[in-house]
């Protein structure tokens, strides 16, 4: 899980304008006050490796315990890794989504639409679900 969420940073810097600004946000289970979690915080996409780096190495990010999401502007594709071992991708951008699951760590991990396998779901709001 930790390698898809390095990995997605990754993926977003090299197909996205270095302009972009991201939301990131945590979510249930992360090592941060409760108070905290839920919050958008925006992050530009040159940066993002840096965030995301910093927020496994401080446990704030707990990958299989919490939840962490990533969101491209005007709801184009967010990503969730969930506290379920789940990866979960939605949005507008139903090319963009695929082009994302189509590169590496992506590629290689299994796709299923049975929740509580430990497995990724992908769902979205604009084209047919795998």
């Amino acid at each position: 899980m930790e390698c898809a969420i390095r990995g997605l940073a990754t993926i977003l810097q090299e197909l996205l304008p270095p302009e972009t600004v991201l939301k990131a946000t945590y979510g249930w289970g992360s090592g941060i006050h409760p108070a905290l979690c839920h919050l958008g915080m925006e992050v530009g996409v040159s940066w993002i490796d840096r965030f995301v780096g910093d927020s496994l190495d401080q446990r704030i990010i707990l990958p299989g315990e919490s939840d962490f999401r990533l969101s491209i502007p005007k709801r184009r594709v967010y990503f969730v890794f969930c506290h379920e071992e789940h990866i979960h991708s939605s949005g507008v951008d139903y090319e963009l989504e695929t082009l994302i699951w189509t590169k590496p760590p992506f590629c290689t991990l299994p796709l299923a639409d049975c929740p509580g396998l430990g497995l990724l779901q992908r769902t979205s709001e604009s084209g047919p679900r795998d």
